[in-house]
């Protein structure tokens, strides 16, 4: 239920910071030409931060018997490399994909999968 609404708290956030999204697009291609150095540690911490809270997440969700013995920090990292290809789709496609609507699906599935 909390990683549910934290998923949808998520996809609402995408639809605000739509512009936001693009240019962390264009920041991760030309981060080492175009972007000073302490932006980059920034960006770089916000990524990390996001990883380090969803493998907290997953671990909790082992120590309480609602997931199963996975390795948090690889599906950490499957996470976020999912939602970043959703987030692409949506960049490229806002007329024709519902982000928000994805995002629930495919993590609703997702975590039916590691629940024991």
């Amino acid at each position: 239920e909390r990683f549910a609404e934290l998923v949808s708290r998520v996809a609402d956030l995408y639809m605000v910071e739509k512009e936001h999204c693009r240019l962390l697009w264009k920041f991760r291609a030309d981060r080492h030409y175009i972007f000073d150095p302490d932006y980059t540690r920034k960006v770089t911490a916000y990524y990390l931060r996001m990883r380090e809270a969803l493998a907290e997440l997953i671990q909790q969700g082992m120590e309480s018997g609602e997931l199963k013995d996975i390795d948090p920090q690889l599906t950490a990292f499957i996470l976020l490399g999912i939602t970043e290809g959703l987030e692409i789709e949506w960049l490229e496609n806002e007329d024709a994909f519902d982000l928000k609507k994805g995002l629930e699906m495919v993590f609703a599935n997702l975590f039916q999968s590691l629940k024991k």
